[in-house]
């Protein structure tokens, strides 16, 4: 890889050895993605799931879970946050830690029924 006079090079080098990751790619080196960690974990939630006998579709177009509702063709979207540490539901006002999988998954089952008790109620 040439430098291009930046420093470039030479910053990546250092974190490299460091064990760290660089703070940056390289110049021409596409960015790193975490799209495939947030995929898995919402893979392992949508399995949760399944316990509690809540059906749910992983959207990699959209990097979330569609947790099915009564009502046809309405979901309630379940995201990983920016930072990767909780999983983010109703417009980001719910939200559970991902190293605690059942009880995320048994917090959006009780939101996902309690859903169902609304619709009835109406």
């Amino acid at each position: 890889m040439i430098d291009s006079g930046t420093g470039e090079t030479a910053r990546a080098d250092q974190f490299r050895r460091s064990g760290s990751p660089a703070p940056f790619p390289p110049k021409g080196e596409p960015m790193e993605t975490t799209m495939s960690l947030e995929l898995e974990l919402l893979s392992e939630l949508r399995g949760a799931l399944t316990e509690h006998e809540i059906q749910s579709e992983v959207k990699e177009d959209v990097a979330g879970l569609a947790v099915h509702t009564d009502a046809p063709g309405v979901y309630l979207w379940i995201f990983v946050s920016f930072t990767g540490r909780f999983f983010s539901w109703a417009r980001g006002n719910h939200q559970h830690p991902v190293n605690d999988m059942p009880g995320a998954a048994r917090r959006i089952a009780t939101h996902v029924q309690g859903l169902h008790l609304l619709g009835d109620s109406e």
